[in-house]
């Protein structure tokens, strides 16, 4: 154990010294075998980049035709990819890993040890000089992680794909008929096209926390452009010739401003996949019976759907920073900055979703409630703003707290906060009603470790109409008459609950 803890200690230093791989400064090589318990973790995420890289090694090398490159070597992108979607497997030690890995490979499928020691090396060249130029710091941009390399994916897969063949075609010219020229275009093009398709999927993939978001995303979106997409591929084997490579471009770009970047990048992926194997069987004809080019029929398609690749990727990134962008306006717009609940303007919005989306159809009934914290201006007068913002925080997670999630809460202003709830009787109103001012009231605030106790006044109105009833001017008198019931509490000493009976007349107190 200390032979081989000496050994891959040495290895990795020397690896560090010649800036292949970037040591940790939190964490020193040499002390990942003094913990055993960050050394379980480095065996685990070892044995699953063992695994991944086996597996695709072996996919790639049956893709890989007699005495020629794979048509396709997807290890470098996808564990790429892999690396910068989940950071904590980008350790350097990984590096190390993955090259052995593909060396085994390699060798266990009939190529000689000393080609697979070398031919490797430059995978491990394309996947850290691309990593380097994805993840490099420019000063003045602010863009997370994946983000920042989706941006970056075209110029640094081609500087990768470049240092990549290098290497390839020199260490291999020896095993093959082929120039270096020869292998290095094959190299490169192979690389290049590779990366531009693997590459902003793995980094697109969406994040388990924004799956149902992204689940709601596809149900709204048409199938239109995914129908028009599947339709270029017929035409372009019937027309044939080098243009044919571009006819699903303009569905792509439809793609990528209809759907979520993932699906933009898989669908990018898939076509251009397909387009490559179409052409090395010979279905897909780019070029005449007279050819004036020194590339042949592959190497020509994988430059032309790289270039073709690149351009719904750049519509997809573009489209998807304006949506999130105008989702941060809206959030500004809509939503109160101190307590998370919807501003006036926001609950109108969501009145007129409610309307236009025809949710409420045929007759309605629910409820409007206003609630008003007693003496809060004592509060911030005793305490300071602070701790009022505290109060109107912890209010409002109380109200929540008694309400489901698709009840309408908006903060009116100061310390009055209005509720819209629909389909409910106004017994099942005034016992919501009961439970929000009883649940404030037994949980008083701890400031500093002194218990505040807050109550609430609560104004209950009965709304109801037809669904073609002007659902916002219904509120608006709700608001109204809820507003005067919320006065009637205060008067009756407050804490309390008040509402009208239907025929208008004061009938209810709680």
């Amino acid at each position: 154990m200390r032979a081989l803890k000496r050994s891959y200690v040495q290895i990795a230093n020397k690896l560090v010294s010649l800036g292949l791989i970037v040591s940790e400064p939190d964490a020193p090589l040499a002390s990942i075998f003094n913990n055993r318990q960050k050394l379980l973790s480095v065996v685990l995420k070892s044995s699953v980049i063992l695994l991944l890289t086996l597996l695709l090694s072996y996919l790639g090398i049956s893709l890989r035709p007699f005495d020629a490159l794979s048509i396709f070597w997807p290890v470098n992108a996808i564990l790429l990819g892999f690396l910068i979607r989940y950071p904590s497997y980008d350790k350097s030690y990984q590096f190390i890993v993955m090259y052995l890995a593909m060396v085994l490979a390699d060798y266990t499928t009939g190529n000689s040890i000393n080609n697979a020691i070398n031919i490797n090396v430059a995978n491990i060249i394309y996947i850290l000089v691309t990593r380097a130029l994805l993840l490099m710091r420019v000063p003045g941009e602010s863009h997370r992680r994946t983000l920042q390399a989706l941006i970056r994916v075209f110029p640094a897969s081609f500087a990768g794909a470049a240092c990549c063949a290098l290497w390839g075609a020199a260490v291999s010219t020896p095993y093959n008929e082929d120039s270096f020229l020869a292998g290095l275009i094959s190299w490169f093009t192979e690389q290049f096209s590779t990366s531009i398709l693997f590459l902003p999927v793995m980094l697109s993939i969406p994040k388990s926390k924004n799956i149902d978001e992204f689940n709601q995303i596809i149900r709204r979106n048409n199938l239109l452009p995914l129908l028009s997409l599947a339709i270029t591929l017929p035409c372009a084997i019937v027309v044939g010739g080098g243009g044919s490579l571009i006819f699903p471009l303009p569905a792509l770009m439809w793609c990528a401003i209809t759907y979520p970047l993932f699906i933009t990048t898989c669908l990018t992926l898939v076509v251009g996949a397909v387009e490559i194997m179409l052409v090395s069987v010979n279905i897909l004809h780019i070029q005449g019976a007279v050819v004036f080019t020194v590339l042949d029929s592959l190497t020509s398609a994988r430059l032309g759907i790289a270039a073709m690749a690149i351009s719904p990727l750049i519509v997809a990134i573009s489209q998807t920073s304006t949506v999130k962008l105008l989702s941060r306006l809206t959030q500004r717009a809509d939503f109160d900055y101190l307590t998370g609940t919807l501003t006036r303007g926001g609950l109108y919005e969501r009145l007129n979703y409610l309307s236009d989306a025809k949710t409420l159809k045929g007759h309605f009934r629910g409820a409007v409630m206003m609630i008003d914290i007693d003496n809060f201006k004592k509060v911030n007068d005793a305490f300071g703003h602070s701790v009022g913002d505290q109060v109107l925080i912890n209010i409002v997670a109380q109200i929540k707290s008694c309400l489901r999630s698709d009840i309408l809460v908006c903060r009116m202003g100061g310390e009055e906060f209005l509720v819209v709830m629909f389909d409910l009787s106004p017994l099942g109103a005034l016992t919501i009603a009961e439970r929000i001012r009883h649940t404030i009231e037994v949980n008083p605030l701890d400031i500093h470790g002194e218990l505040l106790g807050v109550t609430v006044s609560i104004g209950v109105e009965f709304i109801g109409g037809k669904g073609e009833s002007a659902l916002a001017e219904v509120i608006n008198h709700g608001i109204e008459q809820a507003d005067m019931q919320v006065y009637r509490a205060k008067r009756k000493g407050k804490n309390c609950v008040c509402s009208r009976d239907s025929a208008g007349a004061l009938g209810y107190e709680i």
